[in-house]
């Protein structure tokens, strides 16, 4: 060993910094290998789930008709979202065929998030054969696979919201309220406003208008006299004196 005689002990100040710049460096090559191989494994497994969103949600899912949608409602600031990605783009790769998986970021699609009533993040939902499903228990890989496999179908069902009209009109009524506030709220009421003053006019009968005319312009010459009167008595009493 051709540095069997050197004392390490006794090495100069910079041999040393120079030993602690090589492992400093070889432990950051280390980190930056092993980010790089986790993001490589995060995008091949992210590959199999689709982002939905307020255009494009209707037409893809489709009633979840032939094969189900399972789809994760979730926001980005949320920690249990966090975690649970991994775990929903795994389930994805080994779904493949079978289950079809979704996710809607809801603080970009709030329409969405109104129409499902979501409350909570992440809220997991299954879409099959015009109805919907929700997961309640241990987010675990084995808990969702077992669900998504048909485990939902043991849940009582209810209707796809997309099939309500009701649903659907007041999910964008609470979501113009939410984008707009105090401005939406003021805009509608003047509109509610405008309408009725244009059916109490389009329904007006023409008689009982020209009726009330008349009688406003007998109340007004009524007045007119009323008010001229002192005025007359007292021309009257100068005559007299």
């Amino acid at each position: 060993w051709p540095f069997s005689n050197i004392d390490f002990k006794r090495r100069s100040p910079m041999v040393r910094v120079a030993m602690s710049s090589v492992r400093g460096l070889i432990f950051q090559l280390f980190i930056a290998a092993t980010c790089v191989a986790e993001e490589i494994a995060e995008e091949s497994h992210a590959q199999f789930v689709t982002n939905l969103t307020d255009r494009n949600f209707e037409a893809l899912v489709a009633r979840g008709e032939g094969t189900p949608w399972a789809v994760k409602f979730y926001a980005p600031w949320c920690g249990h979202c966090k975690v649970l990605a991994p775990t929903w783009e795994e389930l994805a790769e080994k779904l493949q065929g079978e289950v079809k998986l979704g996710k809607v970021d809801c603080t970009e699609s709030a329409f969405l998030g109104n129409l499902f009533g979501i409350r909570g993040f992440p809220t997991l939902k299954i879409i099959s054969e015009g109805k919907m499903y929700t997961f309640a228990g241990r987010r675990s890989l084995d808990s969702l696979q077992e669900w998504a496999q048909g485990g939902y179908k043991e849940q009582e069902a209810v209707d796809y919201p997309f099939d309500t009209p009701y649903n659907k009109w007041m999910a964008i009524l609470t979501t113009s309220l939410t984008n707009y506030g105090i401005y939406g709220i003021g805009v509608a009421l003047i509109g509610v406003g405008i309408l009725f003053c244009y059916l109490d006019q389009s329904g007006e009968d023409p008689k009982s208008r020209k009726e009330m005319e008349e009688r406003l312009k007998k109340l007004q010459e009524a007045g007119t006299e009323k008010k001229d009167q002192p005025q007359v008595q007292k021309e009257e009493s100068k005559k007299d004196s």
